[in-house]
């Protein structure tokens, strides 16, 4: 594994989008929703705050690469749109069912492959297992001090998402999952 993945915390840092390409206006779009605090350049200038990452799409490759180097240069982790060679962390290809997020990476050798696995996984993972995850979520403190054991939080957790509620929620039945699992929430001895 040449690419170490990793799930930042973005809510109100800051991330530096270069470029106006439209590459660059959807990065800085999934930024923003992922709750960063996104400055959107045209060209570097001095860099006055320290950025947790940073995308670079001028759409000039000598620009790209002068600003990733200058950029690199002081620690702040780099994606280049298309260029590997450039990058310190590659962007991938995202499935979003919130609290569930599964990226896909290629480490740059193939974004058409890595998108053409997130449309499958996609078609695989409904929506509702984003409300399933974030309903136990929600129990999670509960099932943690009802079992004190991690074998019988782990027990009861695979037995529950293995069960009616995970079954119910890939079947996209939303709300019988829901009740499934509150259910099984209130048995807990």
């Amino acid at each position: 594994m040449r690419y170490f993945p990793v799930f930042l915390d973005l809510r109100g840092r800051a991330c530096l989008v270069l470029g106006d390409t439209a590459e660059a206006r959807h990065k800085a779009e999934i930024l923003r929703d992922a709750g960063a605090v996104v400055d959107c350049r045209v060209e570097l200038a001095a860099v006055e705050r320290p950025y947790v990452l940073a995308v670079i799409s001028t759409g000039d490759a000598a620009s790209d690469a002068a600003a990733a180097h200058s950029l690199s240069a002081l620690q702040i982790p780099v994606n280049v749109v298309d260029r590997p060679e450039h990058c310190s962390f590659i962007w991938p290809s995202i499935v979003d069912r919130d609290p569930v997020t599964i990226a896909i990476s290629t480490a740059g050798t193939s974004p058409t492959l890595a998108r053409l696995i997130r449309q499958r996984i996609e078609r695989a993972v409904p929506q509702a297992v984003g409300q399933l995850a974030a309903l136990a979520g929600d129990i999670r403190r509960r099932v943690h001090h009802s079992l004190p054991s991690a074998e019988a939080r782990r027990a009861f957790w695979q037995r529950v998402l293995t069960g009616s509620a995970g079954t119910l929620a890939f079947a996209g039945r939303t709300a019988a999952a829901l009740s499934a699992l509150r259910r099984e929430a209130a048995d807990i001895k």
